[in-house]
C-alpha cells in the first residue's frame, strides 16, 4: 500500500510546516528556495513514495520513511547528475548567408568578366570551351572559365536573367554551398562533354548557360529523387511529369536561335539532373538513418 501526496504549498501558506524532523523520517535533502525542493520531491512521487516537506531555518528540508531513505537518496543523486549541465548554455548563433549575396556575386562576377573581355580581347580566346584545348593539350580550366564569358550584351542579360531565378531555386532547395557547388559542378560537367564529344573538330563556346540549364537539371533531379521508389515502378506517370517539365522548359528555352548551342544546353541539363538525383537521395538516406 502506498500514498502520494501533491507538492508541497508555497512558502506562506498556512499548510506550511515549521517543525523538527517527526520519528520514522529522514531528511533526503536540504535547497535553499522552494522550487528546487519541490523539483526533487517530484522525483519522490516518481518512485510511487510519500514525502514531507519541512522549512526550517531557512531551508526547505526533504524527508521520506527511514525505510526508503536509502533508495531514494540514489535516485536523488542520478537526477542531480542527469541534471548538472541544465539548463543547456544556449547555442552559439552562426551568422548565416542569405541566398541573396551568392546572386549578387554571381551577377558581380559576370559583369566583371565582360567589361573584362571589352578591355582585353584576348581574355574570350584564353578561356572559352575550345574541343582542341581541352582535350588534345590539357588545358580543362577551360570548362569553368567559358561559363564566365559571353558575345554579347544580350548574351550577358539573356544568362543573368534566367541565371538568378533557377540558381535561386536551387540553393533553396540544397543551401548555399551545396547547390552552388553543383550548379558549378553542372555546368562544367556539360562544357566537359561538349569537349569530348566534339574532341575531333574545332568546337568552341562559351556562355554561363550550361550551368543555368544544369540548374533546371537539378531541379528537376530533385523532383524525381521525391518521389524515387526503389522497390518497384508504382506511379511511374507522376514520377516522369518533372522530367517532361523539365524537357519541355529545355526545348523552348535552350535550342532557339541560330547561335544557341543546343549541345551545351543538353549536356547541362543531363548533369545537372544526375547531380540532383544523386543528392536529393543521398540526403535522403541521411535523414532516414539519424531519424
Amino acid at each position: 500500500m502506498w500514498k502520494s501526496l501533491e507538492p508541497a504549498p508555497a512558502p506562506g501558506n498556512p499548510k506550511h510546516v515549521q517543525a523538527p524532523v517527526p520519528e520514522g523520517l529522514t531528511v533526503v535533502g536540504s535547497y535553499e528556495s522552494f522550487r528546487a525542493a519541490n523539483e526533487r520531491a517530484l522525483v519522490v512521487l516518481s518512485m510511487r513514495l510519500s514525502y514531507r516537506m519541512i522549512h526550517e531555518e531557512g531551508r526547505y528540508l526533504l524527508c521520506v520513511d527511514t525505510c526508503h531513505a536509502g533508495a531514494v537518496q540514489e535516485q536523488l543523486d542520478r537526477y542531480e547528475q542527469e541534471n548538472a549541465a541544465w539548463p543547456p548554455p544556449a547555442p552559439v548563433e552562426v551568422e548565416s548567408h542569405p541566398a541573396a549575396l551568392g546572386l549578387w556575386i554571381y551577377a558581380g562576377v559576370l559583369v566583371a568578366f565582360f567589361i573584362g573581355q571589352q578591355l582585353w580581347p584576348g581574355l574570350e580566346q584564353a578561356g572559352m570551351n575550345d574541343s582542341q584545348a581541352v582535350t588534345g593539350a590539357g588545358q580543362l580550366w577551360r570548362c569553368f572559365t567559358a561559363l564566365l564569358l559571353h558575345a554579347d550584351i544580350a548574351h550577358l542579360a539573356g544568362n543573368l536573367v534566367s541565371g538568378l531565378c533557377l540558381i535561386w531555386l536551387v540553393v533553396q532547395i540544397f543551401g548555399n554551398r551545396l547547390g552552388w557547388l553543383l550548379v558549378i559542378a553542372s555546368g562544367v560537367m556539360g562544357n566537359g562533354l561538349c569537349a569530348w564529344l566534339y574532341r575531333e573538330t574545332a568546337y568552341r563556346s562559351l556562355g554561363a548557360s550550361t550551368a543555368i540549364f544544369g540548374a533546371l537539371g537539378l531541379l528537376v533531379g530533385h523532383a524525381l529523387a521525391v518521389g524515387f521508389n526503389p522497390e518497384g515502378m508504382k506511379r511511374l506517370r507522376s514520377r516522369l511529369v518533372p522530367l517532361a517539365a523539365g524537357l519541355t522548359v529545355l526545348v523552348m528555352t535552350g535550342t532557339g536561335g541560330e547561335q544557341t548551342d543546343i549541345l551545351a544546353h543538353v549536356a547541362g541539363f543531363t548533369a545537372g539532373g544526375l547531380l540532383g538525383l544523386i543528392a536529393s537521395l543521398l540526403r535522403r538516406g541521411r535523414r532516414e538513418r539519424v531519424g
